[in-house]
């Protein structure tokens, strides 16, 4: 286990627990009938499917996957093998990140490894997704080519002239 959360009181208690694999466990305590020994439940999984593979790593996705039909997990892909991309284009390799919630909403976050651009999208309650928008970073901004306009008396903005 790499993490432990411990909680207990005189007659009850609990233990959570996650392994290298995002798996996440709990072990319940309580008080025998007789009040006098407390009893563990066992180690049960909370999780219902692997966040990882067993060794860590992250799941490959297979070709052809729409990556907005994954459950909450950690994967990668070649670009063009998977469906629902942000580029349909782009043969590099990305991380996929999910995290699902109730009512279909979930969030990804999607990251190409040889130059960090990421990429996220939603789905909401409604199961329609939103579309992907790229995080723009300081430095990307900071090297913007700006334009000096020299306006004269005849320019305008808007729908008003300009006065001057």
């Amino acid at each position: 286990m790499r993490a432990l959360s411990v909680f207990s009181e005189n007659t009850y208690g609990w233990i959570i627990g996650a392994n290298n694999t995002g798996d996440v466990y709990i072990n319940r305590s309580t008080t025998d009938v007789t009040g006098t020994q407390q009893e563990w439940s066992g180690w049960k999984r909370l999780n219902e499917h692997p966040l990882l593979k067993a060794n860590g790593n992250r799941m490959l996705i297979p070709t052809g996957t729409d990556i907005l039909t994954l459950p909450s997990g950690f994967y990668y892909v070649s670009g063009t093998n998977a469906v629902n991309m942000p580029s349909t284009t782009d043969a590099s390799w990305f991380n996929v990140d999910i995290l699902e919630t109730g009512n279909n909403r979930k969030t990804f976050h999607v990251s190409r490894s040889y130059d960090n651009s990421h990429w996220y999208g939603t789905t909401h309650t409604d199961g329609i997704f939103r579309g992907w928008k790229q995080l723009v970073t300081n430095a990307e901004f900071e090297h913007v080519t700006w334009l000096s306009v020299t306006l004269d008396k005849s320019s305008s903005i808007g729908i008003d002239p300009l006065n001057m």
